[in-house]
């Protein structure tokens, strides 16, 4: 009786630790899937703003290439956001991997 008690808790340890491992694979694949999305949003953002910022000549020489009331703030916002998403995701992931 003590012997197969003893089974049971063994072999439900062993799947518990499988099903944790897999988990924690998720877990991993999901951060890094994010944190890349987030460095595409970031270099694609960034770039456009560079385009805006090269070619924006203003109004004085009569011939804008932009409207007078183009906004860039939603251009901004995605860079700052996916800045942010891309330092903690990479931050989660060295801890997860290197303290945990």
């Amino acid at each position: 009786m003590l012997v197969s008690s003893t089974t049971k808790v063994g072999s439900e340890n062993a799947r518990l630790q499988t099903c944790r491992r897999v988990l924690d694979n998720i877990r991993s694949a999901l951060t890094i899937l994010v944190t890349a999305i987030s460095l595409v949003v970031l270099a694609l953002s960034a770039q456009a703003l560079q385009v805006y910022d090269s070619t924006n000549i203003g109004t004085d020489l009569g011939l804008p290439l932009w409207p007078s009331a183009f906004d860039i703030r939603p251009t901004l916002a995605m860079v700052a956001c996916s800045t942010i998403i891309m330092i903690t995701g990479a931050a989660s992931f060295m801890l997860e991997k290197f303290v945990g």
